[in-house]
């Protein structure tokens, strides 16, 4: 009990400070197997991870360990790689037990790294569960008859959602699944939806779903309903993100390029700059300071600063548009509309130290160290 007394007082603590170091942005260049890194504002940085590195083979998606490093799903190797996350140096193969061309990745509320396989068949599609030292948890059993398993995201409860983009055109969907690992069945059909490769959860709750051939961000409720075409006229969307504007930028795979939406779902226009990217196919949010920030008391973001469910502050929701959460290695985990929401349930990410940053005018930013703890 005095332990976690005193963690409380320490992680509540925020301060105001001009921010010279932006987020950072990882996106693939999966035809010639490398990782580009660029600012918030879309610039070519470098070659973070360069060309065939450590045996890298169609890269499909980045997971920042806790321990420090980076996570590449190595697609065309059967492997998960792990590189030094500043340098972008090899280290090693980082699972110690197989995997079938892993595509999408995520670190669950459970704390184990959860692997999406591109398989047609019972085994080569489950979606496998890793310890974070490598060794395999254990597998989601997965009968659906159309697999090619690609992203997933959680809700407040637990369930596990998973998208599947099915064999041949048209025959994709989502799936649930329960903390458990048991499936609950079709989540999104494919009546409308053809096939999906990226999910997540916008902030208002509805299920946003990128679906490659129809060249579509669709929207969905949080019961699965259809409520509309958010963007359309995009070329084989594969990967999304969002600035600290809440603008969201998504990869066309087809045009090789990163395009900027505003949160009415209008085109900006291009959005990275710098060199030309190779057949893209996911993009990663990191902020590079989060992780080492030790800021003395300012103001309260939310309350109380360790659990699952925290309070905004009247004044924060009445001051700023936006608050982000960040993890401890300082990947965006959730982006919340303050016009919409006043709490943020944090059940559906793991236990851990978060970081919640609003940012202000003239690059002025606020931070709050909490920790999810759930009983």
């Amino acid at each position: 009990m005095k332990i976690l007394k005193l963690l409380s007082a320490v992680i509540l603590t925020i301060s105001p400070f001009i921010s010279f170091a932006q987020l950072e942005y990882y996106a693939s260049n999966r035809a010639v197997n490398s990782v580009n890194k660029y600012d918030e504002s879309g610039v070519f940085i470098e070659e973070i991870i360069s060309e065939d590195a450590g045996g890298l083979s169609s890269p499909q998606d980045i997971v920042f360990h806790p321990d420090g490093s980076m996570l590449v799903a190595s697609s065309g190797s059967n492997s998960i790689l792990r590189f030094d996350r500043d340098t972008g140096d090899f280290i090693e193969v980082w699972n110690q037990d197989p995997v079938t061309k892993p595509t999408k990745m995520s670190i669950g509320p459970d704390n184990l790294l959860y692997v999406t396989q591109w398989g047609q068949t019972q085994v080569t599609s489950r979606i496998l569960k890793f310890n974070l030292d490598g060794t395999l948890n254990s597998p989601l059993n997965v009968t659906i008859p159309t697999p090619l398993a690609m992203g997933h995201v959680w809700d407040d409860q637990g369930n596990f959602y998973a998208a599947f983009f099915g064999i041949g055109n048209g025959n994709g969907s989502v799936h649930k699944f329960d903390p458990n690992g048991n499936s609950l069945g079709t989540f999104i059909d494919n009546s409308v939806l053809q096939n999906p490769t990226y999910i997540w959860w916008d902030t208002n709750g509805d299920m946003m779903v990128e679906d490659f051939v129809a060249g579509k961000v669709l929207r969905y409720d949080s019961n699965g309903n259809y409520i509309e075409d958010h963007i359309t006229g995009l070329s084989n969307p594969e990967g999304f993100g969002f600035l600290p504007s809440g603008n969201l930028i998504v990869v066309e795979r087809t045009i090789n390029q990163i395009t900027e939406f505003d949160t009415s779902g209008n085109s900006i226009g291009q959005w990275d700059s710098g060199v030309v990217l190779n057949d893209p196919n996911f993009l990663v949010t990191r902020d590079p300071n989060l992780s080492v920030l030790d800021n003395e008391l300012a103001r309260t973001i939310v309350i109380p600063s360790v659990g699952s469910t925290f309070q905004i502050s009247s004044e924060i929701t009445e001051t700023f548009k936006c608050l982000n959460v960040y993890s401890s290695s300082g990947v965006l985990v959730e982006n919340i509309d303050l016009n919409e929401s006043t709490v943020w349930n944090a059940n559906k990410h793991a236990e851990g130290l978060y970081i919640l940053t609003l940012r202000g005018d003239q690059g002025i930013e606020y931070h709050q160290k909490v920790i999810v703890k759930k009983r």
